[in-house]
């Protein structure tokens, strides 16, 4: 659909892999996944509504090909948390897949202003280097940073220096005082890979602790 990480390009190059699949013996089609990623990180809503709709006519009208050459396809799944308000308004297209709108993160947010962060990582803060200069224990084995690196939850004026494995140092802004064994939450840029490191969550409803959820697909990456 845009995005260029997997799957077949609509139209014709479909038809052929769904030829292709009923001639295979234990496989069976039986919908169309239409994913338009590329267009989550877009702010501009009238294009991205724009553009969400012609790639959900895209396919569409495969599944009327593969239909008008012997298939029987009316399941077409699409989109994701930055433009499901626009794919889910296509007529015809049966599932919608947002998924980072139950957590939210800095990116969603930002093309999505409705869902707000709700997920933090709990850091400590270990060592001050010199003047505002601070160590603290949540380094890439607590907050990956790929995707751009955790805001600051209560201060977001304080500035990142350095990322390690287990550590990351800041510079604090001006007017903050920190001491050795304050928390900090961070709210991390992309919560999808930051929650796959954990076992569990520990969840807080009204300012109180309820306990934790189990991260299900922990270790499942094979």
């Amino acid at each position: 659909m845009g995005f260029g990480r997997c799957g077949i390009k609509p139209g014709g190059p479909a038809l052929q892999l769904a030829r292709l699949i009923k001639k295979a013996p234990h496989l069976e089609l039986v919908g169309l996944q239409a994913y338009e990623g590329h267009l989550t990180p877009m702010t501009n809503l009238e294009d991205k509504e724009r553009m969400t709709r012609e790639c959900m006519k895209l396919a569409l009208d495969t599944r009327d090909l593969l239909n008008a050459n012997g298939f029987d396809i009316n399941y077409i799944t699409a989109s994701g948390s930055g433009t499901y308000m626009f794919a889910g308004k296509c007529e015809g297209i049966t599932e919608i897949q947002p998924g980072t709108y139950v957590f939210s993160d800095e990116h969603i947010e930002m093309v999505n202003p409705i869902f707000k962060p709700a997920v933090t990582v709990l850091g400590t803060i270990q060592n001050k280097t010199g003047p505002r200069l601070f160590t603290i224990d949540s380094g890439l084995k607590a907050v990956p940073t790929g995707d751009g690196k955790p805001i600051f939850k209560d201060n977001p004026k304080n500035r990142w220096r350095v990322f390690t494995e287990e550590h990351a140092q800041f510079k604090a802004a001006p007017g903050t005082n920190y001491k050795i064994g304050d928390k900090i939450e961070l709210i991390p840029a992309h919560v999808c890979i930051t929650v796959n490191l954990y076992d569990f969550i520990h969840v807080i409803k009204d300012g109180k602790y309820i306990g934790t959820w189990p991260v299900l697909a922990r270790g499942k990456n094979y």
